[in-house]
């Protein structure tokens, strides 16, 4: 029989080395898993309520300390933080090409109104918000 630490060292061996099996599950794959999820919405409304009223919720999440949490997110959490922005840097760029033209005629637009610390601040915030809102929009 394995030890545990020999079978966590045969999970990830193993695991680790199946990256083709595992794309190939995923182009087996027939139906979106989010419309599947939008398919299965109200049973997952009824686990959360049955988890929220029965106390596990509660449990569960309080019962991971500061420390615990602290650690796993400077671990494992750091290294998926990276390993997410690199994958994302291609979609970040599309943003930017798209946002950073606003945010130019953003501010060439509030340098018009007056820095009055009053109403002309307010113009300010209240032109950029509807600037972005509207760019948001637009890119859908």
């Amino acid at each position: 029989m394995l030890t545990p630490q020999q079978a966590a060292d045969k999970w990830a061996q193993k695991a680790g080395a199946a990256g083709g099996d595992y794309k190939t599950g995923v182009m087996g794959v027939t139906v979106a898993p989010g419309q599947l999820a939008v398919q299965n919405q109200a049973a997952m409304v009824n686990n959360w309520n049955q988890a929220i009223n029965s106390g596990q919720w509660a449990n569960r999440t309080a019962g991971v300390s500061l420390g615990a949490w602290q650690q796993a997110a400077s671990g494992k959490g750091a290294q998926n933080y990276a390993t997410g922005v690199a994958a994302g840097k291609s979609k970040m760029a599309a943003a930017m090409a798209y946002y950073l033209p606003v945010a130019q005629a953003v501010k060439e637009a509030v340098r018009s109104i007056p820095r009055d610390g009053g109403a002309g601040s307010l113009a300010r915030v209240q032109l950029a918000m509807d600037a972005f809102k509207q760019a948001k929009a637009n890119r859908r």
